[in-house]
């Protein structure tokens, strides 16, 4: 097909441009990673205040939290990326 003219091969632009970030994609990558970051920080200052309390009442609740803070966080992650799959249900 190369000897009549027609072009088989694929034209690059036409295969970066559909996977390209567009600015939402961009927007809410940067706000997964900082609502990640901030959660990370929360869990591991409720870690250090774990290691070094006595009361058996604060590390029940220390340990509370850091077992809510860890599906708070999968689940902040997954609506954000639910935004970007154009998901009919979000």
């Amino acid at each position: 097909m190369a000897k009549l003219g027609i072009r088989t091969d694929p034209d690059l632009r036409q295969i970066i441009r559909p996977y390209s970030a567009t600015p939402l994609i961009m927007i809410s990558g940067f706000f997964m990673f900082l609502i990640t970051a901030f959660y990370i920080g929360k869990i591991f200052a409720l870690a250090w205040e774990l290691l070094e309390c006595e009361s058996i009442l604060t590390i029940i609740i220390l340990t509370l939290l850091i077992v809510i803070y860890v599906p708070l966080m999968l689940l902040s992650l997954a609506a954000l990326l639910n935004i970007n799959s154009h998901n009919p249900k979000t």
